[in-house]
């Protein structure tokens, strides 16, 4: 069996930056198996399989080389920035094309921005996190982030780390300057040792996504999966909808709109568009950005 295939990169709208996911864009007739068997051939660590039930809903699977996911953000954003540039989203001049699209996890609206037929950027609707509350052992932060614990949280503001369900468990961390946070060092073996206290405990594999506020609310944002065999990730869709209301609740931010900027420390420089929307809808938070399709061919199932 011969299927099509796509590469592309999220959160970035040129090659070496984001992070890259594949996207079969049509997986009807594929098995749980030749999807694991795809995934291992390709040795991405993501790839979505995409069944488009009609012009506005598309069903789309997540898979890791090891087995299926429920959701993932980033590749949410590679995989319809894709179906847009690829033809299987009808493209229009000027404006926004709504679709739908349908995860285990449930429903998610997208939006694709086009200007003059070109994609200008893919937007993921998120629901609200979930708030596990204060994560207040700073001194093993310090310890697992390789830092002081005086370089936790923000000047002349009393705050604290926070666990958030997005998903994902994310541990949401301030730092106090972005030298700070180009410096710090993840120590994934702490993180998986006897020693973690109750906080980590009752966090299945976390992923701690780090910040630096700068003046102009542009964020600067780092991000370890402790369970990953990729430690540091170049974006995050799902994190930075955390994010984003983290510094919302805690009145960080000005006004309803941030820019996100990941990944420059591993060079893979990506931009995510965080927007937190103010009225009582049903995803109140949005994501969004740029992608660019660097690969297309076709890969042989054997039997």
């Amino acid at each position: 069996m011969q299927v099509i295939m796509y590469q592309a990169n999220a959160f970035a709208d040129k090659p070496f930056g984001g992070n890259p996911a594949g996207i079969v864009p049509d997986a009807r007739d594929l098995s749980y198996e030749d999807m694991l068997k795809i995934v291992r051939l390709t040795n991405l660590s993501k790839v979505s399989f995409v069944n488009q039930v009609d012009k506005d809903n598309f069903e789309v699977r997540f898979f890791t080389s090891k087995e299926e996911i429920d959701f993932c953000g980033y590749t949410t954003i590679a995989t319809f920035y894709t179906l847009a540039n690829k033809g299987y989203i009808t493209n229009i001049s000027q404006g926004v094309v709504k679709v739908f699209q349908h995860t285990k996890i449930g429903t998610n609206p997208i939006e694709i921005h086009f200007k003059d037929w070109n994609i200008e950027k893919v937007g993921m609707y998120h629901n609200t996190p979930v708030s596990l509350g204060k994560y207040d052992d700073v001194d093993e932060i310090s310890s697992i982030l390789s830092i002081d614990k005086e370089d936790i949280g923000i000047d002349f503001i009393n705050i604290k780390p926070e666990i958030l369900f997005t998903g994902k468990y994310d541990i949401i961390i301030p730092v106090k300057s972005r030298d700070i946070l180009n410096k710090l060092q993840f120590d994934s073996q702490k993180v998986n040792s006897n020693t973690i206290t109750r906080d980590l405990e009752r966090i299945v594999e976390p992923r701690f996504h780090i910040f630096s506020l700068e003046e102009d609310d542009t964020i600067n944002c780092r991000q370890f999966e402790s369970m990953s065999f990729i430690t540091e990730c170049a974006c995050s869709g799902t994190a930075n909808a955390g994010l984003i209301y983290y510094l919302k609740k805690n009145n960080l931010i000005k006004n309803s709109e941030v820019l996100c900027k990941q990944g420059e420390q591993i060079g893979r420089p990506s931009q995510i568009y965080c927007e937190i929307i103010n009225d009582e809808c049903e995803y109140p938070i949005k994501v969004g950005g740029r992608g660019n399709v660097f690969f297309e061919g076709v890969v042989t199932i054997k039997d």
